[in-house]
């Protein structure tokens, strides 16, 4: 550095020219200085990058778009993380955000709308307008202001509000579910309870009442969201009662839903217990007869009172049997009728062969010579399903409906329909059941008074050459 006077060079410090006196001027810009000036100016331009991030940062427009992302990325982590609980003892878990994300997944209007409202919010807080949102709604999320950030900048935050269910069951003693979770465990008849918090979306409720056999059960879907009041009230009506049951057989062993019972019924009226009616119980019947087991088909239990009259008690290969030995018998009965010889009607007992002998000898004793063709036969198989037993006898019997064609082309007998020269009559033809012998017999046979109708069951055998 040099004097500005007298041009000497100056020592580094001096403050006066030692040749000419004159005071050393120090420049203002030192390095010192500059460097200070930087620094500042460094922590000026820090300052406002800082507070830029800051202010983008607690924007209320990245924090909805945060919850929006999560939400169409099904990120529940993410959900959990941005939903805050302003509630008492409850806190928005991982299981809450999957029921929201299933619940705006099945509703996409709802979702559209909580993204619109939410933007809404969002848009409120930067511009400082004023939206009008309802606080009081319940199982809802709403955009809040949340204190400070960092001491200069507002927080932002998501608020999840829970409901809660108001639930009434029709019946004593039932369990309360939510969720397949038991909040209840004895209820009362017509008196409510208030059970929660839930979050927003689907929850099933279910009242069971507990039985001997089975469960009696109801259950609804309940939709949570944005909800005006904070309780949403519902009643569960479970369809059960105490159920007696009946059918015509004594001594007949109950099963329940295909599991067997240690209770038995018959032609009174007896106690089987508590049990759903709306159809979800099934009853069957099984019982051990002389001609082997019947099992009836099920039966829903729909009513407290349960008549199961219709118990097919001889199975279909029987059925068939027993048919089959009809149409011998009759084309015997048919033989017999012409020749007046029933010594080869094997089925028929004496009583029945007299009948038949008597009614022989009045055809012949007419002028023409009767001849006649059995050709068919036609039988109501509801009457071949269900025997009756006879006290007086000590065993059972069937009164079973026949139908027999005849072809009579020369001398017309009875019938109680005839077309030319086919006469159809109607028969009830009673059979019994011989527990020494282990087979059903005929016993006897009479006219009938009205057709066979194609609403009954029918089973037809045609007989033509």
């Amino acid at each position: 550095m040099k004097c500005k006077n007298c041009r000497t060079t100056l020592n580094k410090g001096s403050s006066f020219c030692p040749e000419c006196g004159t005071p050393v001027q120090k420049p203002f810009f030192t390095k010192k200085r500059m460097g200070l000036l930087g620094s500042c100016l460094l922590i000026i331009v820090l300052c406002i990058v800082l507070y830029q991030i800051g202010l983008s940062a607690s924007s209320p427009d990245k924090t909805v778009a945060a919850f929006k992302e999560a939400v169409k990325a099904k990120n529940e982590s993410k959900i959990v993380s941005l939903l805050n609980s302003r509630t008492d003892n409850w806190k928005f878990k991982k299981a809450d955000a999957s029921e929201l994300l299933s619940y705006l997944e099945d509703h996409p209007d709802m979702k559209d709308d909580l993204f619109t409202k939410l933007d809404r919010q969002a848009e409120s807080f930067t511009d400082d307008s004023i939206y009008m949102n309802n606080d009081e709604t319940f199982a809802s999320i709403h955009l809040k202001e949340d204190g400070k950030k960092w001491l200069f900048f507002h927080n932002y935050s998501l608020d999840v509000i829970p409901a809660y269910i108001n639930i009434t069951v029709n019946k004593d003693s039932a369990k309360i579910f939510v969720d397949n979770k038991e909040v209840e465990t004895n209820t009362n008849e017509g008196k409510s309870k208030t059970y929660g918090p839930f979050s927003p979306g689907d929850h099933e409720i279910k009242a069971v009442l507990p039985g001997k056999y089975i469960n009696a059960e109801e259950k609804e879907t309940v939709a949570l969201f944005d909800e005006k009041h904070r309780e949403i009230n519902k009643t569960l009506e479970i369809q059960a009662s105490e159920v007696q049951a009946m059918t015509i057989y004594d001594d007949t062993t109950l099963y329940v839903n295909g599991e067997k019972t240690d209770v038995k019924i018959g032609k009174d009226m007896e106690e089987v217990g508590m049990l759903p009616t709306d159809g979800t119980a099934t009853f069957k019947l099984e019982k051990e007869f002389p001609w082997g087991s019947a099992t009836s088909e099920d039966y829903p239990v729909d009513d407290k009172f349960m008549n199961m009259e219709e118990f097919v008690a001889i199975p279909q290969d029987q059925q068939e049997e027993l048919m089959v030995m009809l149409n011998e018998n009759w084309k015997q009965h048919t033989a017999a009728l012409q020749t007046g010889n029933t010594a080869k009607m094997t089925y028929a007992p004496k009583e029945y062969q007299a009948a038949v002998k008597k009614e022989a000898k009045s055809i012949k004793s007419r002028p023409k010579k009767y001849v006649a063709t059995f050709t068919k036969a036609r039988y109501n198989t509801d009457t071949l399903k269900t025997p009756v037993f006879n006290e007086e006898k000590n065993r059972y019997e069937l009164k079973v409906e026949a139908e027999y064609t005849l072809h009579e082309p020369k001398l017309h007998n009875y019938a109680l329909l005839r077309k030319g020269d086919d006469a159809i009559t109607t028969y009830y033809m009673d059979l019994y059941f011989d527990e020494k012998e282990k087979k059903w017999k005929i016993e006897d046979y009479h006219n009938g008074s009205f057709f066979l109708t194609e609403s009954d069951d029918l089973k037809s055998f045609d007989f033509h050459s």
